[in-house]
């Protein structure tokens, strides 16, 4: 458009290109554009703007994202601000800079100082992407920035450059003091006019600081304030002492003094009267603090505390301090704890925490896990080194726990037998001791099939008719021998059940949890509709493996559990209830305690919680209580049941992504030996292996961990853990085998005929600790 067309910009998070091709619309330009430019500008403009100010605002928008343009020919070239330095930009000399954004290359020719001396100052004056070329052969300064930053530049440049005999820059910062308050005070006691006598001869300099230090010396006498105190003190007044320039820069809050050596070290002395902490409040600033690892919101609550009770825990220091120090206990203040040890800076902690009495605002940003503290510099840094070492990577633990039911029970059974019959009159039925009716028991044998050891005679056996009972019209015989004797012998017990293996992984002093398991139906009250018909209302209940856990971790690697695990099964009901009116029978195992462990240790938790006892005896009265033959007629159960609940847990502490890597590998190859062991095989040799494995564990010594050493190579097979216990990767396959018998004094041994080689920890603790020595 032409230079008095006007446009609308108005562009929200839009991306560099599309902003690129709008303003070569409308300004007819040719612009090259990488394939890597992105980033997204947001331009408002609530009034109509010509098409210049609009290319202004678009090349700020441009820097704003890191890139600016240049111009060759007909050609706008869009580049990173880093290279434009290395770009053909367009050269300025003397004052004419041009009031933009863009990227130029300004030629300052030095005239009365150093190139030197000023490039110093020009750099720290100068953007961070700025650069600035001091050629000393032509005293030449060369600066590549953006234009505006250039005019700001030559601007001080030009007021540095002026004749000074024996004059030298000396910026000066400051730390509580604004710049152009200071600057005031030194141009009111020394004269405004100092800038000026820099052109005039010495006479004229020297009539200008004497007339300077008569004025400075009627308004002592007029006012005793601290400025003109100090003013009155200061060498400047001397004869050949002149100040040529005091320029200030905001940004770095500093003064740029072109003096000499005299008048510079007067100034100095000047403002280290001046820039004193007066009023700590009147320079509270806001501090925009990121975490990288603590919750913001934590952290504020931390500061906040530390902050609002500095008064108070200060008062209550000191008098701790002088109640601990000597290390011993005290019922008083301070000595609950027995006795803390003093800090290493106790006599510094005092001032630390009084510099934070008021003032000091703290609140946090969830969105950006940001602090936001208004306080002063002061403050600010005590803060930050608070700040510092809370905000930290916490340690990682990852928990694996195994719940075993022991459950010994012995069952020993023993009955006798002896039955006859003989045909009654219509050869229809028959007689048997011990029972009315055929398929009853035989005196103390089992109406079940028989297991164990079953011995027996019988004579000749009769036929005995049996009635229709299905309604077909046929009717059935049954043989049975005339007479029989048989003894029923039976010893049983039963072993392990693993009932869970739940694992974790959680965050040091966070309370991890896991369940699985059921969301069961339970009826709680019943009743009848209008109809008669019932109705039952049910409310749902977990019935599953729960596991919370808690852990912290100290320096030394041993880490505190707060553990809590707790198991619910639906139990099968012997009696025959209706589940939909009397609800299931669970049966709860828990266990809550508080363990400390080392890394990679096993730790067991549980004992003996039931012990029953039951005898049975069955007989026929009268002749089962006979001296000697009562034995025939009567038969015995007993059965002994001791169950115990053990819950095996071991921590890994994860100190960095390594750890992870390590915890995956291994667990993959256990995924694979589970599948070469278990896979395909028939119920009993699936025992037989779990059997194995168990009695294993249960007798194997401490080997190393496999989740903190260095893998060791072995051309290209790789082995991870140390000792005989190392998991064996090779490719991408990884297997897990039973080491050789290993055992703890006393404990039997695995045989020593075994096909198995060696390898690492399988089975139900696939840990580096025994489970059976702690």
């Amino acid at each position: 458009g032409g230079k008095g067309t006007t446009v609308t910009i108005d562009f929200v998070n839009t991306p560099v290109t599309d902003l690129i091709k709008y303003f070569a619309e409308i300004t007819g330009r040719n612009f090259l554009l990488t394939d890597d430019l992105k980033g997204e500008v947001t331009i408002i403009s609530h009034k109509p703007v010509t098409v210049g100010e609009a290319y202004e605002a678009f090349l700020s928008a441009l820097e704003s994202v890191g890139y600016t343009t240049v111009t060759v020919g007909q050609l706008t070239k869009v580049v990173p601000t880093g290279d434009a330095s290395s770009s053909p930009l367009r050269e300025y000399y003397g004052g004419n800079i041009p009031y933009t954004d863009n990227y130029v290359t300004q030629i300052i020719q030095l005239e009365n100082v150093s190139v030197g001396d000023v490039s110093g100052v020009v750099k720290e004056l100068a953007g961070s992407k700025a650069k600035v070329i001091a050629y000393s052969p032509t005293n030449t300064l060369i600066i590549t920035d953006s234009a505006v930053n250039i005019r700001r530049v030559y601007r001080i440049v030009s007021q540095l450059d002026v004749a000074a005999p024996r004059s030298r820059l000396e910026i000066i910062p400051l730390q509580n003091a604004q710049a152009s308050e200071v600057q005031r005070i030194i141009e009111e006691i020394y004269g405004g006019d100092s800038s000026s006598s820099a052109n005039s001869n010495t006479t004229t300099n020297d009539r200008s600081n004497r007339r300077s230090s008569s004025r400075r010396n009627r308004r002592s006498r007029n006012r005793d304030t601290p400025a003109s105190s100090s003013a009155s003190s200061t060498t400047v007044g001397k004869e050949g002492n002149f100040i040529d320039k005091i320029i200030t820069d905001e940004r770095t809050n500093s003064l740029i003094v072109l003096a000499n050596d005299e008048a510079i070290q007067a100034i100095i002395d000047l403002v280290a009267r001046i820039d004193i902490d007066v009023d700590p409040q009147s320079r509270a600033r806001i501090h925009v603090v990121y975490l990288e690892h603590a919750k913001a919101e934590d952290v504020a609550s931390v500061l906040s505390n530390l902050s609002e009770n500095s008064s108070s825990s200060r008062r209550s220091g000191s008098r701790s301090n002088r109640t601990t120090q000597s290390g011993r206990g005290s019922l008083t203040r301070g000595g609950r704890d027995g006795g803390r040890p003093a800090l290493p800076d106790a006599e510094e902690s005092p001032s630390a925490v009084a510099a934070l009495d008021g003032g000091v605002r703290i609140t946090s940003d969830e969105n950006t896990n940001s602090l936001v503290i208004v306080a002063t510099p002061d403050q600010f840094e005590i803060l930050s080194q608070v700040i510092k070492k809370l905000d930290i990577r916490r340690k990682q633990v990852f928990v694996q726990a195994v719940v075993l039911e022991m459950a010994s029970d012995d069952t020993y059974e023993l009955g006798l037998g002896v039955h006859g019959g003989i045909p009654n009159e219509n050869g229809d039925g028959g007689f048997s001791f011990g029972s009315a009716q055929l398929g009853g028991s035989s005196l103390g044998l089992s109406q079940d099939s028989l297991s164990g050891l079953a011995l027996g005679v019988y004579g000749q056996s009769f036929e005995v008719s049996l009635p229709d009972l299905t309604g077909s019209g046929t009717s059935t015989t049954l043989s049975i021998p005339a007479f029989g004797v048989a003894l029923n012998a039976l010893a049983s017990n039963s072993a392990v059940d693993i009932v869970a293996t739940p694992e974790i992984l959680t965050m040091a002093n966070e309370e991890a949890k896991i369940v699985v398991g059921r969301n069961v139906p339970f009826p709680v009250s019943t009743g009848r509709d209008n109809n008669g018909q019932p109705i039952v209302s049910y409310q749902r209940e977990d019935v599953a493996t729960t596991l919370k856990v808690t852990p912290q971790i100290n320096e030394s690697n041993f880490v505190t559990l707060e553990l809590f695990q707790e198991v619910t099964e639906i139990e099968e009901d012997s009696k025959g209830l209706d589940v939909t009116s009397a609800g299931f029978i669970t049966s709860k195992r828990s266990a809550e305690t508080t363990v400390v462990v080392h890394d990679n240790q096993t730790v067991v938790i549980g004992g003996l919680i039931g012990s029953t006892d039951t005898h049975v005896e069955t007989k026929i009265p009268i002749l089962g209580d006979l001296p000697l033959v009562g034995n025939l007629f009567r038969g015995k159960r007993d059965v002994n049941r001791k169950t115990n609940l053990l819950i095996f847990l071991t921590p890994h502490i994860i100190d960095d992504p390594a750890d992870l890597e390590e915890v995956y590998r291994i667990k993959w190859a256990q995924r694979e030996e589970f599948i070469r062991r278990f896979y395909g095989k028939s119920k009993e040799e699936q025992e037989a292996e779990l059997a194995r494995l168990l009695r294993y564990s249960m007798n194997r010594v401490d080997q190393p961990s496999p989740w903190r050493t260095k893998p060791e190579s072995h051309g290209n097979t790789e082995i991870i853990g140390g000792g005989d216990g190392g998991v064996v990767v090779e490719g991408t396959t990884a297997t897990m085998d039973d080491p050789g018998p290993q055992a703890l004094p006393g404990a039997a041994a695995e045989p020593a005929a075994t096909d198995e080689p060696d390898g690492t920890e399988a089975g139900a603790l696939p840990t580096g600790g025994d489970a059976g020595g702690r």
